[in-house]
């Protein structure tokens, strides 16, 4: 029935399924004050300006769950210990909210708008900074690979956006930024990301870091045990049961069965 209420970037999970909005606040409620003590405790605090939290609770209309609207479980409050003794209250954001956390803008709803503007900004940021002081070709190149891929690529695991819409912003980076690194920005696309070794630019595509970095996160929490791999495990099972097939699915062929699942 509810996914998580999260401040910051503790996640909280309820008990059980079926528990009902109060239960789950006053859970979350209890788990933050523990957690904000621990923080006193080894001399650090918790800002409210830099605090809020999201709640993700269902509700089923003819058989269809629908997230709850902010204004409906509005009258909920979620409160920090503060050093002096006291406790702050925090805002509690919509879900369709984009906030940044940890250095990643993302939103329970995973809607990628502003995630993909501010990939877009970070990557334009940096062209201009060439702009303003060009720097030699080797040092452009070094500072791509050794300073914004990590940048670019930092959180991508976390973006929701499809090929079309990652490449889309990709291109608008790299379109601006290829004569600084000494080729035509007019280059054809194909080129961009082709491998040096059949004569392309070399340049990373993002699309296929987003897919290893995936990978990755499949790989490292699957079966883990840990509250994301529950989750992956959860979103797997309910995907299962909507397709409706027997066997293992993902030997089955896509083109052929697409129409049985929901798409994004």
């Amino acid at each position: 029935d509810h996914l998580c209420g999260r401040y910051r970037s503790p996640r909280h999970w309820a008990k059980f399924y079926g528990i009902e909005d109060e239960e789950f606040v006053q859970q979350v409620q209890d788990a933050t004050t523990d957690w904000g003590m621990l923080v006193h405790a080894t001399g650090g605090a918790v800002k409210p300006s830099k605090s809020f939290w999201y709640l993700m609770s269902w509700k089923f209309h003819n058989g269809r769950a629908k997230l709850k609207t902010k204004q409906e479980p509005n009258h909920f409050s979620i409160e920090i210990p503060q050093s002096d003794g006291t406790s702050a209250v925090i805002p509690l954001e919509g879900n369709d909210v984009t906030k940044k956390t940890l250095g990643v803008w993302s939103n329970p709803l995973n809607k990628p708008t502003v995630p993909l503007v501010k990939l877009k900004e970070k990557g334009l940021n940096w062209v201009d900074k060439l702009r303003v002081r060009p720097l030699e070709r080797k040092l452009t190149w070094l500072s791509l690979n050794s300073q914004q891929y990590p940048a670019l690529f930092y959180g991508l695991s976390s973006l929701y956006a499809s090929p079309d819409e990652l490449e889309k912003v990709m291109g608008s980076v790299y379109f601006n930024a290829l004569p600084f690194l000494g080729y035509n920005r007019n280059i054809n696309k194909a080129y961009r990301t082709l491998p040096t070794d059949f004569q392309g630019i070399g340049l990373k595509n993002w699309s296929i870091e987003k897919l290893g970095k995936d990978t990755a996160v499949l790989l490292q929490h699957w079966q883990s045990g840990s509250a994301f791999g529950f989750a992956l495990e959860f979103v797997y099972e309910a995907f299962l049961m909507e397709v409706g097939l027997d066997g293992s699915v993902l030997t089955q062929k896509f083109d052929r069965f697409q129409h049985l699942a929901t798409k994004r």
